[in-house]
């Protein structure tokens, strides 16, 4: 790919009856110290409290510090335990999609929008995996359902813009690089996304102008390839 696709697993699942006690967890699963979460939710598995979320986030915080085998470890442990968790089928989704069996990571991913249909995050990994299989049409279905239940996430704007670009629907593309830009700033990708697109338009003036807001606001790449774009 000519500039890199984000695909951030999103590991912040929140259910339909979530528990307070674990809103701590779905806060930090994504920061660089996501470990840290380990000795709350083993306190919660010692003292049997809500044993079945505790293993569910057991498993994704694994999955967060790229910990497989031990997410595959709880998530056997989950379903053996307490079968009727529905939530499970998100934790496999996500690790089939982390094992590139993408397939079968739509399959379970669809467990959950089937029990859930407003589970934004369910449709936003489904649409990576769909994307990952080269079905940017499905990809982009899915990104419309995320963004109509979560309007401002940030990601799912990217990931449209991406997807639409790579089947020339520069309009949509271009629209959604903006929104992406108005909603993350510091997204360097989405700018020098922004600038292709409008450079494959023969739009020079707007690919070199994008480039420099870029670099306004901070970005090394964009200065290294400003050359492409202001000439």
């Amino acid at each position: 790919m000519r500039h890199k696709l984000i695909t951030v697993l999103l590991l912040l699942y929140s259910f339909a009856y979530a528990q307070s006690r674990f809103q701590r967890v779905r806060q930090h699963i994504n920061g660089e110290n996501a470990k840290v979460l380990f000795a709350f939710l083993d306190s919660c598995l010692f003292k049997n409290y809500q044993r079945d979320s505790a293993l569910f986030f057991k498993g994704l915080v694994n999955l967060r510090i790229n910990q497989p085998v031990e997410a595959i470890r709880y998530h056997k442990l989950l379903v053996n335990e307490f079968p009727d968790f529905w939530e499970a089928h998100y934790l496999q989704g996500l690790i089939y999609y982390t094992q590139k069996r993408y397939h079968e990571s739509l399959f379970e991913l669809s467990q959950v929008l089937k029990k859930n249909p407003n589970d934004w995050r369910a449709y936003y990994d489904r649409a990576l995996a769909f994307g990952l299989m080269d079905e940017a049409n499905a990809a982009i279905e899915d990104l419309d359902q995320c963004i109509r239940l979560y309007p401002r996430f940030a990601a799912a704007y990217y990931s449209r813009a991406y997807y639409h670009e790579s089947l020339g629907n520069f309009k949509e593309s271009i629209r959604d690089y903006e929104h992406n830009i108005v909603l993350e700033p510091k997204n360097f990708e989405a700018y020098i996304g922004l600038a292709f697109v409008y450079q494959k338009q023969k739009n020079t003036s707007m690919a070199c102008e994008v480039i420099q807001k870029a670099i306004k606001q901070g970005s090394q790449a964009a200065e290294e390839m400003k050359v492409n774009f202001c000439k």
